[in-house]
């Protein structure tokens, strides 16, 4: 699992300019967004960033004799090994042919195709085609890269952890729990709930509703 931060320091000044952090050094506010990348991989029920994962798994054989592998983990960047595995039979399937990759990752990376065309399989069984193993019961270990890069990271997924971080603070800061505070004719409202979530947080789930798994 990977224990990157899902934004930056820099990010979160960006995002967040009115939150005052000038008495929190960087490492400080590191942390809280730790605490806070931590708190929305909960909520999300996996960590968004990408991360190479081996897993083993089902695959499902289509009625056009094609392989279909949904990894738990998307979406989908490379894929550098596909292994059928029954008992002490371990068959490793050829990825490429001629450089080209023989299987297909579909438009939205979040399944893997592997055509009955292409099948080609190097082990201590034979196999010809796929129909062959669809009345077998048997085990896909998939070896793959899943997640965003930090690149292509949904700015939802951002704007909910900076929302996150702003939580944490804003409890840091208002440790009574008062809803608003004058102080030198200044008012600040503050985002938490006594007995129940702060506006900051389900705002955030809101947003991480269509993402989560």
């Amino acid at each position: 699992m990977t224990d990157t931060n899902i934004i930056t320091v820099s990010e979160f000044g960006q995002f967040a300019p009115e939150v005052d952090t000038a008495r929190f050094d960087s490492p400080t506010i590191s942390g809280v967004i730790s605490q806070a990348s931590s708190i929305v991989s909960d909520i999300l029920d996996y960590t968004p960033l990408a991360e190479t994962l081996t897993v083993d798994l089902k695959g499902t054989i289509t009625s056009k004799g094609d392989l279909v592998i949904f990894p738990p983990k998307v979406p989908v960047q490379s894929v550098t090994g596909i292994n059928i595995i029954r008992g002490t039979t371990n068959l490793s399937m050829t990825l490429q042919a001629g450089g080209i990759d023989v299987f297909n990752i579909d438009f939205n990376k979040r399944k893997i195709l592997y055509p009955y065309e292409q099948v080609l399989l190097q082990g201590n069984m034979i196999v010809n085609n796929f129909f062959m193993l669809r009345n077998y019961d048997f085990i896909l270990r998939l070896a793959y890269r899943g997640g965003f890069e930090v690149s292509e990271l949904p700015p939802i997924i951002k704007r909910a952890t900076v929302l996150i971080v702003k939580d944490i603070f804003n409890d840091q800061q208002n440790s009574a729990g008062a809803s608003r505070i004058t102080q030198g004719g200044i008012t600040l409202q503050y985002s938490s709930t006594r007995g129940g979530e702060s506006e900051f947080v389900k705002e955030a789930k809101r947003l991480l509703a269509p993402y989560v798994r």
